[in-house]
């Protein structure tokens, strides 16, 4: 579902009317934006910690069998965004906007998810916690952990959003600061 999401927020972007310029995903740009809506979470896993590590061996091994039809600069670039979605915001400080535009354009649009309108966040987040409940132990050991997820990403100081602005901001931070007083209050019963 995430894929078809992001690759229609590069189409409305590419037309005008979606969350990036129109600018930054024509040209060479979108076919890279394609490609890391992909192969992004093309290994995904659950609980593991090196999902993205093993997307991008996938993506390179990709490359490895077109034998040469991938340009290099391409290749590196997806392969470089893969790894940084690991970890969006640390990402945003090793990688500035200015300088890797779209690598910050696309991390935006895989954390899109967070500022959507609340029926739709809702929709994630209970995604998010039928996939992992199951993983890390039942309800209370999730509502924890994702407490402790949300709390450090809701109050840190850098931004989430380098080029949807600062509604995608304040709508993502809205979102999650719902859920976590969302998952407190399923806690203290």
């Amino acid at each position: 579902m995430q894929v078809k999401e992001i690759l229609d927020n590069i189409e409305c972007s590419r037309a005008g009317n979606g969350p990036l310029p129109a600018a930054v995903v024509t040209g060479p740009s979108r076919t890279c934006f394609e490609l890391c809506a992909w192969f992004h979470d093309a290994i995904y896993v659950p609980g593991l910690d090196n999902n993205e590590k093993a997307s991008q061996q996938l993506w390179m091994s990709f490359c490895e069998d077109a034998a040469g039809s991938i340009d290099p600069e391409l290749r590196d670039d997806v392969s470089t965004i893969i790894l940084a979605t690991e970890n969006h915001v640390s990402s945003r400080t090793v990688y500035p906007k200015d300088q890797y535009p779209t690598l910050n354009a696309f991390l935006d649009l895989d954390l899109l998810i967070l500022a959507s309108p609340a029926t739709r966040y809702q929709e994630y987040a209970d995604g998010i916690r039928q996939e992992y409940e199951p993983v890390v132990g039942g309800p209370s050991v999730f509502a924890e952990q994702r407490s402790k997820f949300l709390s450090a990403v809701c109050s840190g100081d850098k931004a989430m959003f380098t080029l949807c602005g600062p509604d995608a901001e304040a709508r993502a931070r809205n979102n999650m600061e719902m859920e976590f007083k969302h998952l407190q209050q399923q806690a203290s019963h």
